[in-house]
């Protein structure tokens, strides 16, 4: 914000002055000068007092346009302050570095094996869905050396508090993700909320509520899946042949590299 220099004002200031003294000194000259010259001489003296009139107003003016420059930059400055304040206050979250958190096991696989530590120690979890907790710092170390898999969503931190403020990289990914218990439960969603969660889904997700339809109707134990309303669905959004799948005329293979290739 750019105030008007002050030496700008001091100098109008001496103009005026100037200009007073100009018509002192002419007023004495003139009264010298024969009694005819008066009519003249207040002309130039009724000129000259516009004139100091005009200066000493835009000289207020200008004043006046300073102060309110001042106050905008200190209300603009005072905002700024707060602001600066409220993102010092969130960038200081606090977290025990030893507290437990959650991982969860969404590896669709045999087993998931991630490392641990520098030396390549391993952990190997073997069941799809199960928990394991790790402390903090501990998780640090597994995204690092995991970072893949964790942008995948191989496993998920479930701890959003943790994930925003330790692991603010895994956000975006994160909101792609399907937690366990809607995966388990996606036949219960209706067509909307099915449209919605697969296109808000990364490719490893999108392949999951496909391959949960497909053995879910193949398997014929809850008949939920058996939706031909929600196959053609998924059918349109992926743009497979959903039912030769289930038909057994595409296979697992088929799907996975169609997934890869879309």
């Amino acid at each position: 914000m750019a105030y008007i220099k002050k030496t700008e004002i001091e100098k109008l200031d001496n103009k005026i002055e100037t200009k007073e003294i100009e018509v002192k000194l002419d007023t004495s000259t003139s009264t010298l000068n024969s009694a005819n010259d008066n009519s003249e001489l207040m002309k130039m003296m009724l000129s000259f007092q516009e004139q100091l009139n005009g200066m000493k107003e835009q000289n207020e003016t200008l004043k006046k346009e300073n102060e309110s420059l001042k106050d905008k930059s200190s209300i603009e400055s005072e905002v700024k302050n707060n602001i600066g304040i409220k993102n010092e206050t969130k960038s200081k979250f606090e977290y025990d570095p030893n507290k437990l958190i959650s991982l969860r096991n969404m590896y669709d696989g045999l087993e998931l094996n991630l490392k641990i530590d520098d030396n390549g120690n391993l952990i190997t979890i073997r069941k799809y869905g199960s928990t394991f907790k790790k402390r903090v710092i501990d998780v640090e170390n597994i995204v690092r050396l995991n970072q893949k898999f964790a942008e995948k969503g191989y496993f998920i931190i479930e701890d959003w508090d943790i994930i925003e403020n330790v692991f603010p990289d895994l956000v975006e990914c994160h909101e792609k993700f399907i937690d366990y218990k809607t995966i388990n439960k996606i036949q219960n969603l209706d067509i909307k909320q099915l449209e919605d969660m697969f296109n808000k889904s990364n490719l490893k997700y999108q392949k999951m509520i496909i391959d949960k339809f497909v053995s879910e109707w193949v398997r014929g134990e809850d008949i939920s899946f058996r939706d031909p309303n929600k196959i053609n669905l998924l059918s349109k959004l992926s743009d497979l042949d959903i039912m030769s799948m289930i038909n057994g005329t595409e296979g697992d293979d088929n799907l996975s590299k169609a997934m890869i290739n879309r």
